[in-house]
């Protein structure tokens, strides 16, 4: 009997509002039903010379001189061959392989009509905050749909992250089994650190933190850091679900959270 698919979608929104980095522009990338399958069309996933990865970068976000997707691989297949199967005794006698963390990279969501906010009638508060709900919605349909599509795992057992660069949005869809590990809180925690240890050097840093830090949690070992001084500096660091109207509940997703930082 197929287990009910449930999924937890958590959003790190990387959002600098003083300085208006979360906008809507005009250069849209692949639009939600598009986004190709690493596992199925690597050179559209700019994968060259594989025959599948776990990593889709048709922007090509990350540096291909540096062989940052490469390296994002070589650790997503470690995490696959080191961790033990967590699903039934029958599926793992057939296949022994892990968790599975899949991660997606657009240089910026393509947005629905539906989703966009005009902001004419509206204060430069206020109309920053529509566009921080706009990114944190169209992050949800993003990931929710790639979840879906790539079905990486056997048994709820995979992980999707979902990152927008112009967007400055990080989004992590999680399995009913990986969940049982990777909890909301701990993905919370790891996406809260990984904005200030990785995403502020570059895309790759802030990848490679956040899946080696899942990594950590799927063997057992990982311990949560304490708060970066910089996000209490001010009070700068906040988490509102009221004011970003991010607690949606939505088909096969039982709770969204959603952060912003504000400089």
């Amino acid at each position: 009997m197929m287990m009910e698919l449930q999924r937890v979608l958590l959003l790190l929104s990387i959002c600098f509002v003083n300085e208006i980095f979360c906008q809507h522009g005009s250069h849209a990338g692949y639009s939600r039903d598009r986004y190709p399958n690493p596992i199925k069309e690597p050179l559209l996933c700019g994968r060259e010379r594989v025959e599948k990865s776990y990593v889709c970068d048709p922007d090509h976000v990350l540096d291909s001189q540096k062989k940052e997707a490469h390296q994002l691989d070589k650790l997503v297949a470690q995490i696959v061959n080191e961790t033990g199967c967590p699903c039934s005794a029958y599926s793992c006698q057939q296949h022994r392989e892990g968790y599975k963390i899949g991660i997606a990279i657009i240089q910026k969501m393509q947005f629905d009509d539906n989703n966009r906010h005009p902001d004419d009638d509206f204060d430069d508060s206020e109309a920053n905050r529509r566009k921080v709900v706009g990114n944190l919605h169209q992050a949800q349909l993003y990931a929710n749909d790639i979840y879906k599509r790539w079905m990486l795992g056997r048994c709820n057992e995979d992980v999707i992250i979902f990152y927008s660069h112009s967007d400055n949005a990080v989004y992590t869809a999680t399995g009913e089994i990986a969940r049982n590990k990777l909890t909301n809180q701990i993905v919370v925690d790891i996406a809260r650190d990984a904005r200030y240890s990785g995403f502020h050097k570059s895309p790759f840093e802030g990848l490679l933190r956040m899946v080696n830090d899942y990594r950590l949690v799927f063997l057992n070992s990982y311990h949560p850091r304490q708060p970066h001084a910089e996000e209490w500096k001010n009070g700068n660091f906040g988490v509102s679900l009221l004011k970003c109207k991010t607690a949606m509940i939505l088909p096969s997703v039982i709770l969204v959270l959603g952060f912003i930082w504000i400089n």
